[in-house]
């Protein structure tokens, strides 16, 4: 029992993580241990997640009515649950421009998410990888052979990485940015951390009659997640 519950420990904290036989690469002649991937290009892209706040953007895991009610959202508060997750799908969007939210209605949780929890960035929406039903390695072999839970195959695996301002030069279709919500997993080189929420973006851009509705799913919200700042697009 003790040997099973000790792989189960290993499987859940080494998620993804390919061990190196080195964790320091040279980087201008010189030693440098890297902040999130031992692999250059992939440090470089993460690098650019970092402070998205500056840049007026944000990244937002929209939550409807239906799946509030249905889920810990309704009993929990929602950092707690969101650190329980996998995987889940957030997007990216500027403050500055509502047309770059992906959804045109409804209500989205404003999250600050540190670069290393980047599972994969994608121009258009691709799906959550296969969760697997017996481990850990089944979710970590899903990410890396690109296996979605609708049987769709990602060409080259779902660890893909574009910078914010790559992503939103793609309009017209809604970007999906996949994120892992567990903390001390590996997905890269450093080790996720916990997700914070940090408001609520409110998008009703077509029908009115809809937006008493989203502002009782709000209302809902801030039972379990009292304070919580509402942006409007």
């Amino acid at each position: 029992m003790t040997d099973l519950k000790s792989k189960s420990e290993t499987a859940t904290s080494s998620l993804l993580r390919r061990r190196p036989t080195n964790t320091k690469f040279n980087m201008h002649g010189k030693a440098c241990t890297p902040k999130y991937s031992l692999e250059p290009k992939l440090e470089q892209r993460l690098t650019t997640w970092e402070d998205l706040d500056d840049r007026d953007l944000f990244l937002a895991h929209p939550v409807t009515l239906e799946c509030f009610l249905s889920s810990d959202l309704s009993r929990r508060k929602a950092e707690d649950v969101i650190e329980e997750w996998d995987v889940f799908s957030t997007s990216l969007a500027s403050y500055g421009n509502p047309a770059s939210v992906p959804w045109t209605r409804g209500i989205g949780l404003i999250l600050d998410i540190n670069p290393q929890n980047i599972l994969g960035t994608f121009s258009r929406p691709v799906g959550l990888p296969f969760p697997g039903r017996t481990s850990k390695y089944q979710l970590a072999h899903s990410i890396e052979a690109g296996i979605s839970r609708s049987g769709k195959k990602i060409k080259g695996g779902y660890r893909k990485i574009m910078t914010p301002e790559e992503l939103l030069k793609y309009k017209n279709v809604g970007n999906e940015v996949l994120v892992i919500g567990r903390p001390y997993t590996r997905v890269h080189f450093a080790q996720t951390r916990k997700i914070n929420v940090k408001g609520v973006v409110i998008v009703n851009r077509y029908d009115s009659e809809k937006l008493r509705e989203d502002f009782n799913l709000i209302r809902l919200l801030r039972v379990q997640n009292p304070g919580l700042e509402i942006f409007a697009m």
